[in-house]
């Protein structure tokens, strides 16, 4: 067998595509800078080693704007904030915190700074709405929501029977994927005890499946994600259910509830 056969393959500054990694790179950036370090690396020697191409895809970035602001229309809000984040750190690295040695490129900054400038007003002012709205959408799974979920969903209505027959998938995770509160139906839970609901969110925050904020409980948001079997609004006093929250509850309860939770 050849030598070069067994020798790894490596890819050099000079054989990179510019062209397809800065266009994949736009879109995928968080992506890119996780799981793609030694590329993100050669990146930086092709900028070097390409000024002009790279001066050009400068020069192009006002023209994604159009596309940045179309991917985020319907997306949940946690991926919403996460790309907004992440177009963010794009445009303010081009006008702020990429030291460019090369004329070419930074004269091509210099170029589009207006579009740069109003690129990155616009994606800041709609991070600033999210944050102050952030405490009127729902509960947000943390992990990997798309494999868990459904397994949450299915152990508590079929195996705990903790929520009614009726709740749909689609509804059900809705209340974990921090949809606007507006616009979420709630689940009816099985039986009209506050305390079991509470103790239930209260242990998915615990093991950190949800956030928590151990200086203010939002129970506007439980209250909107959850009601009782017949459809009304739990008129519980909860601060006053969490002070004596294990006391209100049986143990086979209690204990169910966090049978259920350590499958996650």
């Amino acid at each position: 067998m050849d030598k070069m056969d067994n020798k790894k393959k490596v890819i050099t500054a000079n054989q990179l595509d510019i062209d397809v990694w800065v266009d994949w790179m736009a879109n995928n950036f968080d992506t890119a800078k996780r799981d793609y370090p030694e590329m993100m690396e050669l990146f930086k020697e092709a900028l070097q080693e390409n000024p002009l191409a790279i001066s050009v895809k400068i020069e192009q970035t006002p023209e994604l704007f159009g596309n940045w602001k179309n991917e985020i229309k319907d997306c949940a809000e946690t991926t919403r904030q996460r790309k907004i984040n992440t177009y963010l750190e794009l445009i303010q690295g081009l006008l702020y915190h990429y030291k460019f040695s090369n004329h070419y490129n930074k004269a091509s900054v210099e170029k589009i700074r207006p579009e740069l400038l109003e690129m990155e007003a616009y994606f800041t002012n709609l991070l600033t709405k999210g944050t102050k709205q952030q405490q009127k959408t729902s509960y947000v799974w943390q992990n990997n929501p798309d494999k868990e979920l459904p397994e949450l969903y299915s152990l508590m209505l079929n195996k705990y029977k903790l929520i009614a027959p009726e709740t749909s998938l689609e509804q059900f995770k809705a209340v974990f994927t921090g949809q606007a509160i507006e616009s979420i139906n709630p689940i009816k839970w099985h039986q009209d005890n506050a305390s079991e609901l509470l103790y239930f969110i209260d242990r998915l925050q615990q093991t950190n499946n949800i956030v928590h904020n151990p200086k203010r409980a939002d129970y506007q948001k439980l209250k909107a994600c959850f009601v009782k079997p017949d459809g009304k609004p739990f008129n519980a006093v909860w601060k006053s259910l969490k002070t004596n929250l294990e006391i209100n509850l049986s143990p086979d309860k209690q204990k169910a509830i966090d049978e259920l939770v350590s499958n996650f």
